[in-house]
């Protein structure tokens, strides 16, 4: 069985409605399926989910759905319930300022690595992206931006030769993603050019990365890499709501 998203909705939902044909193993694809929905904000931080409302929306028993929950939960994206079921990670500022603590000095090693391989065309393709968030931040193209950031990150630890190492980012990502989804579509909804100025001191620091790459100073690309994402972390913290 495959799961795919479609548009086919529930009578009881507005939520677009994964499609469940065959394929490979069911309870990744009902994974893959409700992350989208997450990434698209169709599912929202803080929501509950039932195993049983899931299956019976993908008519498929509980057992698949339950073991993607227990992917999702180990994750960090979903959170045990008292009663029940899983809820979605409510975004908070301390969460953030935890999560990048993590983030930050794995990324830091990657921009070291990869600067020590010393592909020069890499170099070239993340300046490139760089300049692209730049217009997107000019073009007030918050979700333009927002995939732009992923692959300046994306880039530089696929550049990086450590296949343990891309394995960690590549998971932890999922999560960064989440977190800067959330914020997008609150910066969105409140109208509010904060973020745009946030992203716009991001895309600066982003190149005094990619230029101190492109010089082959690994330590210092390294250190400003770290800065630069706990730097994130605080410009990002103050735009989100304190609930």
């Amino acid at each position: 069985m495959i799961v795919q998203l479609s548009n086919r909705r529930s009578a009881n939902s507005s939520i677009d409605q994964p499609e469940v044909k065959r394929g490979t193993p069911l309870y990744e694809q009902i994974y893959d399926a409700l992350w989208k929905l997450i990434f698209s904000g169709e599912i929202a931080p803080g929501q509950r989910l039932s195993d049983r409302d899931w299956a019976l929306r993908l008519n498929t028993s509980r057992t698949p759905v339950r073991e993607a929950m227990r992917q999702m939960a180990r994750d960090g994206v979903l959170v045990s319930l008292e009663n029940g079921g899983y809820g979605v990670q409510s975004v908070d500022p301390e969460g953030l300022a935890n999560l990048y603590k993590c983030r930050a000095p794995l990324a830091a090693l990657a921009v070291h690595d990869t600067t020590l391989a010393g592909n020069k065309r890499l170099f070239t393709d993340i300046a490139d992206v760089i300049r692209n968030i730049s217009n997107a931040i000019v073009k007030r193209d918050a979700d333009k931006a927002l995939k732009l950031n992923s692959r300046f990150h994306d880039l530089i630890v696929e550049g990086c030769q450590n296949p343990h190492l891309i394995n960690i980012m590549r998971n932890l990502e999922k999560l960064i993603l989440f977190y800067r989804i959330a914020l997008v579509k609150k910066s969105a909804k409140d109208n509010r050019a904060d973020y745009f100025d946030h992203l716009g001191r991001a895309a600066e620091r982003q190149m005094e990365i990619a230029v101190t790459m492109e010089r082959g100073n690994a330590a210092a690309a390294a250190r400003l890499m770290e800065q630069h994402l706990l730097l994130s972390a605080e410009d990002m913290a103050r735009l989100l709501p304190v609930e």
